[in-house]
């Protein structure tokens, strides 16, 4: 069997939830393949599209907030999306792709590339799921015609079932990633940590919000014996700012592909509400903050979290500050966050999805 797992390079997540199959799929004797949708196009198109993303997330990221709520907005008027029409023009692509390397089943972690294999599955047999990455069902995904929708957990059926999508189709194995096994000694050591406690501050790929603001007041509230580990993504202009602050407990960090080992360390995380980071914080049950979310999904993945006493959620850069002392010395506001991970979080998703593809598509 072949499978080809298509993503897009809009934000880190998708594209880490694609990988993260293609590992464990290829771990267990099942060939994966990865494919960036946009990178069938020519390298203009490519750009055109992933310039459009970021510059949204500039000013807070009101347009994008904007451009989401119009797909809200579009969803209920039961038209065909411009965003299908363009992505249609993708399935001579993606049918050259599958042709040529002659795969068996199409995964999508994107919107994109699942409207592209809708419009070519509407002209030859094929046979693709559609998973999801964040916590809430996103505008357009009423438009896909997957075979199964791999979603984050039971709680959202409804919220795919008011899309219009068949309950028989909706797989609640949850978002792909596997909980590794870590020597915390053996960590501690790789990692450099200096202090007996951690707090780890993501901002997502990109390094998004007023982080060095905020990082500048916990300094000032945080004692000596913590510290204080900040990745920045690709947002090389964060990593300058961060880097001319003269302060011993300050680790900051580029992009990183080790991030669950920082997780790991740390006993407390301040991240920006990303579907596919906020679930492996959860599967390694450690306490956290959402902060600084993008307007749009981010914001309906934070309400999840915080609706279901799964995490905490601070925008306010005084109130992340004071609700972080208060976490990180709270042990039974700490235990009642991590008890309630555990059961509403799936921790065995890759499996789920293997065994599924194994006795359904073999």
């Amino acid at each position: 069997m072949k499978i080809l797992v298509l993503s897009c390079s809009t934000g880190g997540g998708h594209n880490s939830a694609a990988k993260n199959i293609i590992q464990y799929l290829n771990n267990h004797h099942i060939e994966a393949d990865f494919q960036d949708y946009l990178a069938l196009f020519d390298k203009k198109k490519k750009k055109i599209v992933e310039q459009f993303y970021y510059k949204s997330l500039l000013g807070n990221g009101r347009l994008f907030e904007g451009i989401y709520k119009l797909g809200e907005l579009y969803n209920k008027t039961n038209l065909t999306s411009p965003v299908y029409l363009l992505n249609k023009y993708g399935k001579e692509k993606i049918k050259e792709k599958i042709k040529k390397e002659g795969y068996d089943l199409c995964l999508c972690t994107h919107l994109y590339p699942a409207l592209a294999l809708t419009a070519l599955k509407k002209k030859q047999e094929i046979h693709f799921l559609y998973v999801a990455t964040d916590y809430k069902c996103i505008p357009f995904t009423n438009e896909i015609n997957a075979d199964y929708y791999v979603i984050p957990n039971k709680d959202l059926e409804n919220d795919y079932l008011k899309m219009g999508i068949e309950k028989e189709k909706l797989l609640p194995f949850g978002i792909p990633v596997e909980k590794p096994i870590f020597n915390k000694k053996e960590l501690w050591t790789k990692l450099n940590i200096m202090y007996p406690k951690n707090i780890l501050v993501m901002s997502g790929s990109m390094g998004f919000g007023p982080i060095t603001k905020l990082i500048k007041e916990l300094l000032k509230k945080l004692d000596t014996n913590t510290g204080l580990i900040v990745i920045c993504g690709h947002n090389q202009k964060l990593y300058k700012k961060l880097k001319n602050i003269k302060d011993t407990r300050l680790k900051v960090l580029g992009y990183c592909k080790n991030v669950l080992e920082y997780i790991f360390v740390c006993n407390l995380v301040l991240t920006k509400p990303g579907g596919l980071t906020t679930t492996e914080i959860s599967i390694l049950n450690k306490p956290f903050i959402h902060i600084f979310p993008i307007p749009g999904v981010e914001t309906y993945n934070a309400k999840y979290f915080q609706e279901n006493h799964l995490a905490l959620l601070e925008t306010n850069k005084k109130r992340i500050v004071s609700t972080t002392l208060l976490l990180l010395e709270d042990k039974n506001l700490q235990e009642t966050l991590s008890k309630n991970l555990q059961e509403k979080i799936p921790f065995n998703s890759l499996e789920q999805l293997h065994d599924f593809i194994l006795k359904n598509f073999l």
